[in-house]
């Protein structure tokens, strides 16, 4: 049996699985950024290791048809450098990834699996994945709050 000593500070992780959705609306600093910053205070960000090339391809997307500048996009490349998101890598989720397969892409089936694995919610605001069936995962979006 462990006991706490009086006094003690004890440090409880809360993950949150964050996707590409959500953090391209960060590092981008859209209108709904701040909405998607409030739903992680007092939360680590994690995610899979492909949420870097994901976001990117949203940047890349949102030069090309001119939504942004190219000094935007090197400062929403530079902000996805430096997000505190820790990054995993999905090796050890292929099988969950692939047990999704009939429901979901492989992209999306990596943040559902890092989710399942840590027992923890996903954060996005892709529509189509928060209408899933069968995730077995808690799915956050801003628009489900409040």
């Amino acid at each position: 049996m462990s006991s706490v000593a009086a006094g003690s500070t004890i440090w409880i992780t809360v993950w949150i699985v964050i996707d590409s959705s959500a953090l391209a609306e960060i590092v981008m600093r859209t209108p709904r950024a701040p909405l998607v910053e409030e739903l992680l205070v007092d939360a680590d960000l994690i995610a899979p290791d492909l949420i870097n090339a994901e976001v990117l391809s949203v940047v890349r997307g949102w030069l090309l048809r001119h939504v942004i500048d190219g000094a935007a996009a090197q400062r929403a490349v530079e902000n996805l450098a430096m997000a505190p998101v820790r990054r995993m890598t999905t090796a050890a989720l292929i099988s969950r990834m692939w047990d999704w397969r009939q429901n979901l892409t492989p992209y999306d089936a990596s943040y559902v699996a890092l989710a399942q694995r840590l027992a923890c919610p996903l954060l996005t605001l892709d529509h189509r994945l928060t209408r899933a069936p069968g995730l077995g995962v808690e799915v956050r979006t801003v628009e489900s709050q409040g």
